[in-house]
């Protein structure tokens, strides 16, 4: 009896040990499938890439950088009327360009402007027009205020001259509020053109005359 309880015992010895060989070799197996990270969760599944932060673009080549928005005055262009001659109709107004010479308005000038005199007509048959020159003041010019400037064909830049308030050179008209069809001329004085110059656009800036479109005249030069 008592040698039969020695193998009984002999074997459930044996047993155990096999089983718990068996339950380290799969605790190993299961390790080595599943590595613990430095945080100390498994990777469940390690063919998932980590999606890239909010600012790392380096991990996709399909991946955008939004640019800053502009602001809404400096993404707007201004709208351009191209003149065909020398004349710009609307129905309440008439610019007509009468006369293009290179000449100074007064003696002691060092230079000589190219003279551009416009005729400006009020059409409206009942309500008044309030021209205002597209001659500048030099008091309320500003560094990012555009204005009315000549281009020459070979693209040169000719700025319009300023004035002086209440000083307009001869021929100038600053402001005035014309009766219905009444009519007058304003002469703009311009940088002095190269000798060489054949053909000019004038640049003029647009206003609530033009609806707050550039007209942009294509002259021959005299």
């Amino acid at each position: 009896m008592k040698y039969q309880s020695h193998i009984k015992m002999f074997i459930c010895m044996i047993m155990v040990t096999f089983i718990s060989f068996t339950g380290c070799n799969k605790s190993t197996e299961t390790a080595k499938n599943n590595p613990v990270t430095d945080s100390g969760k498994n990777d469940v599944d390690n063919n998932t890439a980590a999606k890239p932060l909010i600012n790392d673009t380096t991990n996709s080549s399909d991946e955008t950088t939004s640019e800053p928005v502009k602001d809404a005055e400096t993404q707007k262009e201004n709208e351009v009327l191209n003149v065909v001659g020398t004349v710009y109709k609307v129905n309440n107004m008439l610019i007509i360009i009468t006369d293009i010479k290179s000449e100074k308005p007064v003696d002691d000038m060092d230079e000589t402007p190219l003279n551009l005199t416009l005729r400006i007509s009020n059409k409206d048959p009942e309500n008044e027009l309030l021209y205002t020159s597209w001659t500048p003041l030099d008091s309320e010019l500003s560094s990012n205020k555009r204005v009315s400037h000549i281009q020459d064909d070979q693209g040169t830049i000719y700025p319009i001259l300023l004035a002086k308030k209440d000083q307009p050179y001869a021929g100038q008209v600053l402001q005035k509020k014309l009766k219905p069809g009444e009519a007058i001329k304003d002469v703009l004085l311009f940088k002095e053109l190269k000798p060489d110059t054949k053909r000019i656009k004038l640049y003029l800036v647009g206003s609530e005359m033009t609806d707050h479109k550039d007209l942009v005249f294509n002259l021959q030069v005299p």
